[in-house]
C-alpha cells in the first residue's frame, strides 16, 4: 500500500511529518447515532421492534440491499398483520420536493410491505399526501422508492403509513431521504 499524505505539502523543501493508521476497528466505523449523522429532527413509530431502532430511518446511509444487515433498522416485528407508520419531523415547516423510502426485506417475517402512502400533518390530523399521476406508491426491493407530491407541500412532520403484505408478516424501512427546497 503506498500512502501519499498531504501530497502537495512541503512538496519543495525538507521537513517532517506524521502521519497515524488507526488500528482499532472502533475508529473505522462511523457512528450513525451521533446527531450529526441524523437527517432529520426526530422520528417516532407505531411500534419499534426491542433489537431494531427507528432512528434507522433518519440515519445517514444507504444500503447495499433490501436485506443489508451491516446497518441499523426499523421493523414492526413482531407485530404481524397489523399496519404501522412512522412519522418523522422535520424540525421546521419546509417545502417537501420529494420522498424515498428503502425498504427492509428478511425475506422471512419481515417483507416489503403490500402497499403504503404518504401523509402530512394538518393541523391536529393526518391528510394523504396527493402524488404526481406518473408516480406510484411502489414495493420495489433494492432500490429507494420515490414518490413527489402533485403540489406543492410545506410541513414540518410526514408519516408514511404501511400495510404488510399478509397477515404473517411486519414491515420494515431501511432509510428514508427526503428531497426538500
Amino acid at each position: 500500500m503506498k500512502l501519499i499524505p498531504y501530497y502537495a505539502w512541503s512538496n519543495r523543501d525538507r521537513s517532517s511529518m506524521m502521519t497515524w493508521i488507526g488500528t482499532g476497528r472502533e475508529l473505522a466505523r462511523l457512528d450513525m447515532r451521533d446527531p450529526k449523522n441524523m437527517k432529520f429532527s426526530g422520528v417516532r413509530a407505531s411500534h419499534t421492534f426491542d433489537q431494531d431502532t427507528v432512528d434507522a430511518v433518519r440515519m445517514r446511509h444507504t444500503p447495499q440491499s433490501s436485506s443489508d444487515k451491516s446497518i441499523p433498522r426499523w421493523t414492526s416485528w413482531p407485530h404481524k398483520g397489523r399496519p404501522q407508520w412512522v412519522e418523522i419531523d422535520l424540525g421546521q415547516v419546509q417545502r417537501v420536493v420529494s420522498v424515498s423510502v428503502y425498504w427492509y426485506n428478511d425475506n422471512g417475517g419481515v417483507q416489503l410491505p403490500e402497499s403504503w402512502c404518504l401523509q402530512a400533518q394538518a393541523g391536529d390530523s393526518w391528510k394523504d399526501v396527493k402524488i404526481y399521476n406518473t408516480d406510484q406508491y411502489s414495493m420495489l426491493a433494492d432500490n429507494f422508492n420515490t414518490v413527489h407530491p402533485a403540489e406543492p407541500l410545506r410541513t414540518d412532520k410526514l408519516r408514511i403509513v404501511m400495510k404488510p403484505r399478509h397477515d404473517q408478516t411486519c414491515v420494515g424501512i431501511l432509510a428514508v431521504d427526503i428531497e426538500k427546497e
